[in-house]
């Protein structure tokens, strides 16, 4: 599996359309062979994937082997869906085009004076959707429709365009990121009952999901926008079980005492804020009378809707890397618990 292909996902979020079918074209690429839109694939059922580039396009360059892999992954033309290059500069000639791609690799058809720039022209002039500059995609589906056009560099996003027209073939297979959590105290022992969300940090979007852990933390993520969708800027954000045994005892009360009195002032910045009851920022005898109350069962919870734990460095960004091992350490203050 080729991890660099994943290194470019960038949730970015293709143009909407709506269903508007392909104009036709006639152009010859750049070893002189002739395509049809529709005669030649999409009146037989083949899918075809438009790519819009310029020699020397930097991204362009930069994507090319994956690119290559996505072409070669569904069938490299001989299967049931074919990629065709188009340049947007008309002075990109075809033997210019074929230098720049054989020196990259990519053997998909390209088309520059051949007829590509031309046929690049409907795209590039927004008619079914937003048109940024290159490298852009467009996926169109045996019946004509343009199901997907974008500027992006977001190849796993073509894949999963191409999917959606019914074309059968493998794709890019994706091997999953595999997650384990670990929830521990100020101290390193185990945090139990934690919940896990993937959450969008994007503002005004509340999508959210639940993270189903299995009993040793785990989780693994195969294809993100299909088992998260909405979800463009995603972060994983944890959950404390708010009804667990506060575990507080004399001993927690003696240190912060002696806090307070300077006697063993705290060195560990962490210890201050597992000290702080009552959510003030600072550490008194008023944090301690709330602790004296937790342990005399006086009050079932901390005040204003403070949590039993302070959780060090939430909504984490979730990082897709297939085929990897993932360990996310959360450390997790449990608030009164000094000692």
């Amino acid at each position: 599996m080729r991890n660099s292909i994943f290194s470019i996902f960038l949730f970015l979020i293709p143009t909407l359309i709506t269903a508007q079918t392909a104009p036709d074209f006639t152009v010859t690429d750049t070893k002189g062979n002739v395509h049809q839109l529709y005669a030649d694939y999409l009146d037989k059922g083949k899918t075809v994937v438009i790519k819009l580039f310029f020699v020397g396009c930097p991204p362009c360059t930069n994507i090319a082997p994956d690119f290559q892999h996505l072409y070669e992954s569904w069938g490299a033309g001989q299967d049931e869906v074919e990629f065709i290059s188009f340049t947007t500069r008309a002075i990109d000639s075809n033997s210019g085009i074929n230098n720049y791609l054989s020196g990259l690799g990519v053997t998909n058809p390209a088309s520059g004076t051949g007829g590509g720039f031309e046929a690049s022209a409907p795209y590039r002039e927004s008619e079914f959707g937003d048109y940024w500059g290159t490298p852009s995609f467009a996926v169109i589906a045996p019946d004509g429709e343009v199901v997907y056009f974008s500027s992006s560099s977001n190849i796993i996003a073509v894949d999963n365009a191409i999917r959606e027209t019914g074309a059968s073939g493998t794709g890019l297979i994706e091997d999953p990121t595999n997650y384990t959590f670990t929830f521990a105290d100020l101290f390193g022992n185990p945090v139990e009952n934690v919940s896990v969300k993937i959450v969008d940090l994007n503002p005004g979007n509340n999508t959210e999901y639940d993270v189903p852990l299995n009993s040793l933390n785990e989780f693994s993520i195969q294809d993100f926008d299909e088992e998260f969708p909405g979800i463009t800027n995603p972060a994983f954000r944890f959950i404390p079980n708010e009804t667990a045994d506060h575990r507080l005892s004399s001993l927690d009360l003696s240190t912060i005492n002696k806090h307070i009195l300077d006697l063993e002032p705290f060195t560990n910045p962490e210890m201050s804020l597992a000290a702080d009851a009552n959510g003030s920022n600072s550490v008194s005898s008023a944090d301690m009378i709330i602790i004296r109350k937790l342990i005399l069962n006086l009050l079932d919870e901390f005040p204003s809707g403070l949590s039993n734990y302070i959780i060090i460095d939430n909504d984490r960004p979730v990082e897709i890397i297939p085929g990897d091992e993932v360990s996310i350490y959360v450390k997790m203050i449990k608030r009164g618990d000094v000692r």
